[in-house]
């Protein structure tokens, strides 16, 4: 029963098939597991106890015991078939799910990083609040869809952005002609938003990788650098304080690997932004030189 290495992602996923590739090469004996593709094509079998617990993948029997580390890049929504009910469909989510959270919940497999820290992440509002207990500075910051109370704190902190609370979009200046009452009250009933106090300064990106830190300051005159095409990123080493921090809201955060944003003001201090459990980093590594790919095989060995 060889050891395998279990990469989370899709064929289209170019960092999934990155790590497959440093994986195969550094002898990890890697399978990409799809998550798409259940319970449509692969399987989990499961019993609460039996120590032969597996996977099928493409035909292949996997066995937990034999997964020694999984590399979370990505997972896609279960397939369900569409010649079922509306009912039945619900049923078949809800069953493959719960049967799939079995397996992402394995304690003896080392995840890098786990599903808790992907199932805390949808929750950023507490990430902030962890982070903070933990010693970061975060910006003045309101979550919600209170329009009086926005209002009323865009007018105590600006300039202020806004961003979705759960993510997946970039972040936005706010503009005198977003802060009328009644497209407010029409916008809010949809979601609520994050507002933040806008930190001038610079961007840095920090990548924490057990105990490597590896940081850069990202060149952009945007409220969001990921709106630029391709900004500068140029290295730098920051200051002890910053890396240890950096370390210990990894730790905090149940996370193996990371990268965290910040911004840092003109007085050289820095604020938290966000920590990613699965951040992209392909980019990043071929523009600093940071061996980001060497430190996260050591990881999975």
């Amino acid at each position: 029963m060889h050891p395998v290495t279990l990469v989370l992602g899709s064929e289209n996923d170019c960092h999934a098939q990155h790590m497959m590739a440093s994986c195969e090469d550094h002898g990890l004996n890697p399978i990409l597991f799809d998550t798409a593709d259940f319970p449509t094509s692969n399987s989990i079998s499961w019993n609460p106890s039996s120590s032969k617990n597996s996977l099928k993948i493409n035909q292949k029997r996997v066995r937990f015991a034999q997964i020694k580390s999984v590399f979370w890049s990505t997972i896609s929504s279960v397939t369900i078939s569409e010649n079922l009910s509306e009912n039945q469909q619900q049923i078949s989510i809800s069953d493959s799910i719960s049967t799939l959270r079995t397996f992402l919940s394995e304690p003896k497999i080392k995840w890098v990083n786990s599903w808790a820290v992907f199932d805390s992440h949808r929750v950023k509002p507490r990430q902030l609040e962890r982070a903070s207990m933990l010693g970061a500075t975060i910006p003045e910051t309101f979550i919600g869809n209170d329009s009086k109370r926005i209002l009323a704190f865009v007018k105590q902190y600006k300039p202020a952005i806004f961003k979705p609370v759960y993510g997946g979009a970039h972040s936005m200046m706010i503009e005198e002609d977003m802060l009328s009452p009644l497209r407010l009250e029409r916008v809010l009933q949809f979601a609520p938003v994050t507002i933040q106090r806008f930190i001038s300064g610079t961007n840095i990106r920090t990548y924490v990788i057990g105990d490597h830190v590896y940081s850069a300051e990202i060149v952009s005159s945007n409220a969001d650098f990921r709106t630029e095409s391709n900004p500068e990123h140029i290295p730098f080493e920051p200051p002890p304080s910053i890396s240890q921090l950096a370390k210990r809201v990894t730790k905090g955060l149940g996370m193996y690997w990371t990268a965290i944003d910040w911004r840092r003001d003109e007085t050289g201090k820095y604020y938290f932004l966000e920590a990613n459990p699965s951040p992209m980093f392909i980019h990043f590594e071929k523009v600093t030189g940071y061996p980001i790919t060497e430190k996260l095989i050591e990881l999975l060995k």
